[in-house]
């Protein structure tokens, strides 16, 4: 049986990091939150060939997503009420499902994966909270 007992000089003297790091020293968080500017992002490895997801919202960012779900092989279903002309010429070309109004509660059933990609708090809460 492991005794932590025999660790506890070592935790003293390296606490668990509660404040990541960057290389720079900066605080992560701090970083994040420091207003304007970019904003590190957090890159997940998905399998999404065949599996339906759902996007809310359809405009710049929307745009961005759509393009990488499309490429992993995503089954694409956007929900607003516009769309920016270059994701209305893939929902007419047939690359995606495009619903022509606002999020409703229940949208999301049956979805593998959702993301909100409107600029409205209200709705991306909304769409979290399903």
């Amino acid at each position: 049986m492991f005794n932590y007992s025999d660790r506890l000089p070592w935790l003293r003297r390296h606490p668990w990091p509660a404040r990541p790091r960057w290389d720079d020293g900066a605080v992560m968080s701090e970083h994040l939150s420091s207003g304007p500017g970019p904003v590190p992002l957090y890159p997940l490895g998905l399998r999404l060939a065949g599996r339906p997801v759902l996007v809310v919202g359809a405009g710049a960012v929307a745009l961005r997503r759509v393009a990488g779900l499309l490429a992993a092989g995503a089954v694409v279903r956007l929900v607003a009420p516009e769309a920016t002309p270059a994701l209305a010429d893939l929902a007419a070309g047939s690359r995606l499902d495009w619903v022509g109004r606002a999020y409703r509660t229940g949208d999301a059933d049956g979805t593998w994966l959702v993301l909100a990609c409107t600029d409205d708090a209200e709705v991306n809460a909304r769409v979290a909270a399903d």
